[in-house]
């Protein structure tokens, strides 16, 4: 028994515990006093005031100012906070992403900014509305209202710039570009003959300080003399690659009034691009042909990543490839070219009707009617000076001196223009390849056929060959259409930091190129 007493204490206290717990357990909680919700700080009057003043011009600002208790966003009693700070700073350095800098923050700090006791805010407004400027100008539906809730505003501002390394690239080049322009103007080359490598010439220091300037012509290379020697040479076609001039090394007018463009022009231009090439990444699909005009240069891009890349011939300045958004819905194997009436009439009328012989040398045909009612007619029977020649529409079939080669690439378009393959490659060795009559001629052909059948199982590298080798006839819808854009930039940089330029901007005007008539009926291939 004296051993078994400690146990039944034990016991006992045991259940004891327990009652106690249940009890609380049991019991109603005690009611927590109620928390104050936060009381915001008192509103500015004086802002209050100016914003809904509907003779001062600051209602557009009142639903944001209404939503924050009209307290201020970027002043406080001394000055600019430290949000006011960062929003000015940033509007300050807008001319990086080619903008022209809001007058509010331009430093010093304008005495608009500086609170006057008693008086209105008016810099706070200012800042506002630059910001919602600046906002509007970066693609942002409303930075304004978006910066209210950014805990990082500095971060907030740097995401309004697209993440596209092409944009960062050629912001770069507009921050090397100002920095020279910043420094004076670079050398003039004074008018002369032709520059030929070999030759001495007065004006080679100043063609020498010229490409220096854009690092064209490395410190190192070809030290000053008297004789155009092989490292200036190289340093001259390096910059004539650039700004879309034949790369001969021989300094003639095109190249000499390449040279002589003023620093400060050469940085609106690439604030300009800068510009539309921010209006171009806003718009377009991680998958898309893109094809920039003004370069004559194509690119595939799957899923953001470039997967093809092709020199391309454009319209020529009379008749421009237009620029616009479509999709490439279809593709035709060896396809049949009707010449478009426009061409019949201004290149090839004249010439049919003084050489009997010129439609069978070409290998064209003259068609009469549409569709299953069209026939190919003798040209022996047909008066070319009588009004009606000119409604025939002429045909080429396929073959080897087709002019849209081996496959043509079909998109809805009020432009009547396509992509093609071409016979004649040997114009993509051109420096300017503005050559065509609004159709764009795609050097690598084959390969965009591959890549734009490659969603389709039925069409495998080996069957896209085997067709472009058939000499067979064949339409072939895409399972997934390609969205497409032609855009013009005349001024881009490139990942290595190479800035390129080019003349021509590409004119948005209608053009002829494609076949008279219905595209061709959904599965006839």
């Amino acid at each position: 028994m004296m051993q078994s007493e400690p146990t039944w204490a034990a016991v006992r206290r045991t259940v004891w515990a327990l009652f106690l717990a249940a009890a609380a357990l049991a019991a109603p909680a005690r009611a927590e006093p109620p928390v104050p919700p936060p009381v915001p700080p008192a509103g500015d009057p004086a802002l209050e005031a100016m914003v809904r003043d509907p003779a001062g011009g600051w209602s557009d600002l009142l639903p944001f100012y209404g939503a924050r208790g009209f307290r201020p966003a970027w002043l406080d009693g001394g000055g600019l906070g430290a949000r006011g700070c960062v929003l000015r700073d940033r509007l300050a350095a807008a001319a990086g992403e080619g903008l022209d800098p809001p007058t509010t923050a331009s430093p010093p700090l304008p005495k608009a900014l500086r609170p006057r006791p008693g008086g209105p805010p008016a810099g706070e407004l200012l800042l506002s509305r630059a910001l919602r400027r600046f906002g509007r100008d970066m693609g942002a539906a409303d930075a304004l209202t978006a910066a209210r809730g950014a805990a990082d505003l500095a971060a907030f501002l740097d995401r309004l710039a697209p993440a596209d390394p092409a944009y960062a690239d050629l912001r770069a080049a507009l921050a090397r570009y100002r920095a020279v322009a910043a420094g004076g103007e670079w050398p003039t080359l004074p008018d002369g003959p032709l520059l030929r490598p070999g030759a001495a010439d007065a004006r080679l220091p100043a063609l020498r300080r010229r490409l220096a300037a854009t690092g064209d012509l490395p410190a190192t290379v070809d030290p000053a003399g008297g004789v155009y020697a092989p490292g200036l040479a190289a340093a001259v076609r390096r910059f004539q690659g650039r700004h879309g001039l034949a790369a001969d090394g021989i300094v003639g007018p095109a190249t000499r009034a390449a040279l002589n463009l003023p620093a400060a022009r050469r940085v609106a231009i690439l604030a300009d691009n800068l510009r539309r090439l921010r209006g171009h990444l806003r718009r377009v699909a991680p998958t898309a042909v893109v094809v920039n005009v003004a370069a004559a240069d194509l690119r595939v891009m799957v899923d953001g990543v470039q997967v093809l890349r092709s020199r391309v011939i454009v319209g020529r300045e009379d008749w421009a490839t237009p620029l616009f958004q479509g999709a490439i819905t279809a593709l035709e194997f060896h396809p049949a070219w009707y010449v478009p009436p426009r061409i019949v009439r201004l290149e090839m009328l004249q010439q049919i009707r003084r050489d009997p012989d010129y439609l069978a040398r070409h290998n064209l045909q003259v068609i009469d009617g549409w569709g299953d009612t069209a026939r190919i007619i003798d040209p022996a029977t047909i008066d070319w000076r009588a009004g009606r020649a000119g409604t025939l529409r002429l045909r080429q079939p396929p073959g080897p001196r087709n002019p849209l080669g081996r496959v043509k690439f079909l998109f809805e378009n009020p432009h009547q223009v396509y992509l093609h393959d071409t016979p004649r490659t040997d114009l993509f060795d051109q420096a300017k390849r503005m050559l065509s009559h609004g159709c764009v001629r795609v050097e690598l052909a084959a390969e965009l056929a591959t890549v734009l059948l490659a969603p389709d199982p039925a069409w495998p590298p080996q069957a896209v060959a085997a067709a472009l080798e058939s000499g067979q006839t064949r339409y072939v819808r895409l399972a997934r259409p390609m969205p497409l854009y032609l855009i013009s930039l005349t001024a881009w940089a490139e990942p290595d930091g190479t800035v390129h330029f080019r003349p021509h901007g590409g004119d948005q005007v209608e053009c002829s190129g494609a076949p008279e008539g219905p595209l061709p009926a959904k599965g006839s291939g």
